[in-house]
């Protein structure tokens, strides 16, 4: 029934948010993923925090200084899930980044 598969998806969430590696401040995280099947309603499901599980070059889609978000203003930061956060000057990260923008 929905009641029961909601609570298997509210446990799985709770244990991934309980997982201090999982929801560690960028680039402390690590990649988290829970799978698992209901039999009852021929259902599977994935839960993950969306971090690939290799390394991953530094992406700043909008350029060093600004941050990870489509909307929020010139600086690209205020959306929810990136509030404030901006992308730093890492080695391999490129200055300009490569999402098209408004003059």
């Amino acid at each position: 029934n929905s009641y029961e598969t909601s609570l298997s998806v509210q446990s799985a969430l709770a244990r991934m948010l309980s997982d201090d590696s999982c929801t560690a401040p960028w680039p402390n995280t690590t990649h988290c993923v829970e799978w698992w099947v209901d039999t009852n309603e021929s259902l599977r499901y994935c839960l993950t925090n969306s971090i690939p599980p290799y390394d991953v070059e530094p992406y700043c889609p909008f350029g060093v200084g600004k941050g990870y978000c489509m909307e929020g203003g010139p600086d690209h930061d205020e959306c929810t899930q990136f509030k404030g956060l901006k992308c730093p000057a890492q080695i391999n990260a490129p200055s300009t980044g490569d999402v098209p923008l408004p003059i």
